[in-house]
């Protein structure tokens, strides 16, 4: 029901006799008061079964004794009841007994209400908020005394319902539903009737359900319990622990009474459920493949959400396999399979060493038992060999590989001492670097990871002879030549031309036995550079072409090629120096390229240069202001003339164009830009639209001059339009626009336009006179017309013909406005149809007005005279010493003498 304020006094209306819902409101009369005379308990009740009832309204009504089952109408009625000014005694005998009675708060019962209100005739009081299946009777008696609505909002007052409860209340305790009654929730003393909805309290599950207390019993309905469990943590399951089976385990899950694990094959999409198992159960298989497992905490209302997920498998057993061990994993053999906890004797099988192992397989997992064997085991090397003389400075080593070894050691000493020199980690073919020509003696071992194993025989060996610094030549007339230092015996250096022109290279032996040089592979060939800085002359002589360039070491003289470019074909001049010129009579581009010789022959040609004599390019020529017109003329050499027409989009001109020393010099020149211009043809009634374009309207300080005739009506203007208003309609005008630039006239263009005849009615104004009761305005009608009808429609009503009237242009009309229309904003559709034209022959003006009148209603109005309020029949000489006082309206007309 509606929350009623302590000191609020509404006047309600409630509607006639059918019940009235929470928060409705009527009116009554007295006939209908006896039937509506209710009076509502209403819950929770506090302690000692009072609960206080605003009380405010009308007055009116009879006599009335009720008694009413709140129980089947508490929902649908607020109680409305009208008072006296005071209370009588209450008539218990109809009512049950042990009801209380109905007081005025301190006052006792029967004294006249007047004691603790204002004494103010008959109340009426509407108490709102009371149900809650109670039995109450009340007598009221009730005056007709008339109710002052001056004074209504002072009176509001607060009583007391002091009732004794009829029907058994419901005891407090704690009721429970659900699977099981697992969810539970407490409850409070109530009264029959009282619905309260319960919130599940207890921890392992969610729900809720409405208990309502009947005849001392509390019945639950729409009741929901669903499980509240947190997901099992740390589910775990082995890892190859058990053979044969996977141990999964997980956390207690609080207010869980057991549990469900599924489980599935990682990588498929099956979950197989086991369901009221314990944290360590355990899964059998044979399978050895990965599987995921997952839990859940379950009771009496339910499941909860599902753990994480963990994998495990069992203990796997071990394929066939290689093994290794030993030091660098060198012992290798084959174990054959076995299951977890098996094992295998394992023997060498690797060249180079000698060994022994047993091989464990734990959860698919090979390991080598601590003990194993492995030992290094070589024979020792065959077919020593140290070169005897046969190399320049050293001596070198050979012998066979055994098997088994992946390195050697070498171990060297003076033949005819005892002490050996060790050198480890060394392949066949080792040398040994030594100026000393003794002879020494050496001795080779193979060695693994492992170890060493015996040396070899012993083999001896010793250097060669030297030869002496010199300067060596060859090819050609000796042109190449290089220097070289000393020379061991049986050493060969490479050498390197260091003649400047040429490139080539020998070989030089030293001969161990004699100590010469001999020459051997030799080459000798011309090497000299393209010339880099190899030019022509661009345009600089006319008639001529020179090629310059800067010497070329090595090179005794020089060739020339050249040729139109584009041509196949080259020409040669060959045996030429620098500065060398070619006579050309064209215009065309000539591409050289050079070359420098010597006794073994020539250079590859150089790059090419391109050059031309002197002329005028095909490069873009600009003339006229602001160089508007331009052209592309051929290329021409000096002393050409060409005669040229722009070929720039809006702009046309030519000009007269020499080639004077390689430049243009330009004379007899003409340019003028593109424009066009459109005037309007009568198509608007009150001016000519004058509309042009221009190829340069995007050019900074271009301005335009408009003309219309010989007379200049705009001047410098900077827009593409413009408006005019001739001096007389329906007479062509010719109108010209130019367009300036850097005070010059650059183009021009011309159009006719007018403006028609006649132009067609067009409305002044209009508005509302003073009374609001019609709408008046002026149209304009040129006496050109054939004639002028006009049409009115208010908003959406009928069009209706308006009289237009007037002898002149200016002509009057008025359209009445209906009482009937009601007050607010309106529009006035003015038709106007003018005959003898066709621009606008037929147009509409919308009128908007706004009706108010009660802004013009007069409330008072006195007439004033010399400042005093004028008397019936006064007399006075001038009437400037009248006035007029208005409370309301919109002003006054003249007054006039009545007759």
């Amino acid at each position: 029901m509606k929350s009623k304020g302590l000191i609020a006094a509404w006047i309600v209306s409630i509607a006639a006799l059918a019940p009235l819902s929470a928060n409705a409101d009527a009116v009554f009369n007295s006939q209908q008061f006896e039937q509506y005379s209710k009076i509502f308990t209403g819950t929770p009740w506090v302690s000692d079964g009072t609960k206080g009832v605003v009380v405010y309204g009308l007055v009116g009504g009879s006599d009335a004794t009720q008694s009413i089952d709140f129980r089947a109408y508490h929902q649908h009625y607020e109680a409305v009841q009208y008072y006296y000014a005071y209370y009588n005694t209450y008539d218990t005998s109809s009512c049950m007994a042990g009801v209380g009675l109905l007081t005025t708060g301190t006052t006792a019962p029967g004294t006249p209400l007047a004691s603790a209100l204002p004494a103010f005739g008959g109340k009426a009081a509407i108490i709102s908020g009371l149900a809650g299946g109670k039995y109450l009777c009340t007598t009221a008696k009730v005056a007709a005394a008339p109710f002052n609505n001056t004074n209504y909002f002072l009176y509001s007052a607060i009583q007391k319902l002091n009732t004794a409860e009829v029907n058994v209340t419901c005891a407090a305790g704690s009721l429970s539903w659900g699977a099981g009654n697992i969810c539970s929730s407490p409850v409070s003393l109530s009264n029959s009737g009282v619905n309260a909805y319960l919130p599940n309290q207890y921890p392992g599950a969610v729900g809720g359900a409405n208990a309502l207390c009947s005849n001392g019993s509390w019945v639950i309905s729409s009741p929901t319990c669903t499980a509240n469990l947190a997901a099992p943590s740390a589910v775990s399951a082995t890892d190859g622990a058990l053979l044969g089976n996977i141990s999964v385990t997980w956390a207690a899950v609080p207010y869980a009474s057991s549990y469900d694990v599924q489980y599935r094959l990682q990588g498929t999409p099956t979950w197989t459920t086991v369901a009221g198992v314990s944290s360590g159960w355990q899964f059998s298989t044979a399978d050895e493949s990965n599987f995921e497992f997952q839990v859940r905490g379950t009771n009496a209302a339910g499941a909860g959400s599902w753990s994480a997920t963990d994998t495990g498998y069992v203990a796997r057993s071990c394929a066939t396999s290689a093994l290794n061990w030993g030091a660098g994993n060198f012992c290798s053999a084959s174990a054959a399979g076995t299951t977890s906890g098996g094992s295998r004797p394992l023997t060498n099988g690797v060249v180079g060493a000698s060994g022994t192992a047993t091989a464990v397989c734990t959860n698919g997992t090979w390991s080598i038992n601590p003990g194993s064997l492995c030992s290094a085991s070589m024979a020792a090397p065959a077919a020593l060999s140290a070169t005897d003389g046969t190399q320049q400075g050293k001596i070198a080593l050979t012998w066979n590989t055994i098997a088994g070894a992946d390195g050697y050691n070498v171990q060297y000493r003076k033949q005819g001492t005892g002490i050996w020199t060790a050198v480890n980690n060394v392949t066949s073919g080792w040398q040994f670097d030594t100026t000393d020509r003794a002879t020494f003696e050496f001795q080779v071992q193979g060695k693994n990871a492992l170890g060493v194993g015996s040396w070899s025989a012993t083999d001896t060996g010793f250097i060669a002879q030297t030869c002496q610094p010199a300067t060596l030549k060859w090819g050609t007339a000796n042109f190449c030549s290089a220097a070289i230092g000393l020379g061991e015996p049986s050493s060969s250096q490479n050498l390197s031309n260091a003649t400047t022109g040429a490139s080539g290279a020998a070989v030089a032996t030293c001969d161990a036995i004699s100590g010469n040089w001999a020459l051997s592979n030799t080459s000798c060939a011309v090497s000299l550079a393209s010339p880099s800085t190899f030019t022509a002359t661009q345009g600089t002589i006319a008639d001529n072409i020179k090629a310059a360039w800067g010497a070329s070491d090595g090179a005794s003289s020089y060739d020339v090629q050249y040729r139109q470019t584009g041509a196949p074909g080259w020409t040669q001049a060959t045996g030429v120096s620098s500065g060398w010129t070619l006579p050309v009579s064209d215009v065309n581009n000539y591409e050289f390229q050079l070359r420098a010789n010597n006794v073994l022959g020539a250079s590859d040609w150089s790059v090419t240069a391109t050059g031309w004599i002197q002329r005028c390019d095909a490069a873009p020529i600009n003339w006229g202001v602001a160089s508007l017109c331009s052209a592309s003329p051929a290329v021409t050499k000096t002393g050409g003339t060409l005669v040229l027409t722009s070929a720039t989009p809006g702009a046309s001109g030519g000009t007269t164009a020499a080639c004077v020393a390689g430049k243009w010099s330009l004379s007899a020149s003409s340019c003028v830009v593109a424009m066009g211009l459109n005037a309007t043809d009568g198509t608007l009634e009150d001016e000519v639209a004058l509309a042009w374009t221009s190829s340069i309207s995007g050019m900074n300080g271009v301005k335009y001059d408009l003309y219309r005739g010989e007379q200049k009506i705009i001047s410098n203007g900077k827009t593409l339009a413009a408006s005019d208003v001739p001096d007389e309609r329906g007479v062509e005008q010719t109108y010209k626009v130019q367009a300036i630039l850097n005070n010059e006239v650059v183009g021009e263009a011309q159009d006719i336009g007018y403006l028609p005849a006649c132009r067609a009615a067009r409305l002044i104004g209009a508005s509302l006179n003073a009374d609001m009761s019609a709408i008046s305005g002026l149209v304009e009608q040129w006496s050109c017309l054939e004639s002028l009808t006009s049409t009115s429609a208010i908003d959406l009503q009928a069009k209706q013909d308006v009289g237009v009237t007037g002898e002149k242009i200016y002509k009057s009309f008025s359209v009445a406005v209906p009482t009937s229309l009601p007050d607010g904003s309106h529009v006035l559709h003015l038709g106007l149809q003018s005959q003898g034209v066709v621009l606008n022959a037929d147009r509409v003006y919308d009128v908007p007005f706004a009706l108010d009148r009660a802004s013009i209603a007069i409330k008072n109005m006195s007439i004033i005279y010399n400042g005093s309020n004028a008397t019936n029949g006064m007399e006075a000489n001038s009437i400037g010493r009248f006035g007029i006082k208005m409370d309301g309206g919109s002003g006054i007309g003249f007054a006039e003498e009545l007759k």
